[in-house]
C-alpha cells in the first residue's frame, strides 16, 4: 500500500515540475517577443501606433500566464498538503525546489483585488 502511494506521488511530482517550467518558459519567451516588437519598431523609426494591437494582445497573454503561474504554485502547495495527508510527509518526491507556501499566494490575491 505504501509503495503504491509513493509511486503515485512520484509520478505526480515528475509531471508537476515540467508543468511549472513550461509556464515560466512561456512567460519568458512572450516577454522576449514583446521586447523584440518594441525594439524593432524603434529601430525602424516606424510610427508608435504600429504594433499596438499585437502588444495589447500579448499583454493579455502575459497576464494570463502570470495567473497560470499563480495557479500552478497553488496546485503545488495543495499537492504538498495532499502528500502529507496521504501519509507521505517524510518522503521526498524529487522536486528540485521548495514547495511554495500557501500564504505567499495571498500577495497575488491582494494585488489582484487592488487592480
Amino acid at each position: 500500500m505504501l509503495n503504491t502511494r509513493l509511486n503515485a506521488a512520484r509520478r505526480i511530482a515528475e509531471a508537476l515540475v515540467p508543468s511549472e517550467t513550461d509556464i515560466e518558459s512561456a512567460l519568458a519567451s512572450t516577454s522576449r517577443l514583446i521586447g523584440a516588437i518594441a525594439e524593432a519598431r524603434a529601430n525602424t523609426n516606424l510610427p508608435i501606433s504600429l504594433g499596438q494591437e499585437s502588444l495589447a494582445a500579448l499583454g493579455t497573454t502575459v497576464t494570463a500566464l502570470i495567473d497560470a503561474r499563480a495557479a500552478i504554485a497553488a496546485a503545488h502547495a495543495a499537492l504538498a498538503k495532499d502528500r502529507v495527508d496521504a501519509g507521505l510527509g517524510a518522503y521526498g518526491m524529487g522536486d528540485v525546489s521548495e514547495c511554495p507556501k500557501t500564504a505567499s499566494l495571498s500577495i497575488v490575491d491582494d494585488q489582484r483585488s487592488a487592480a
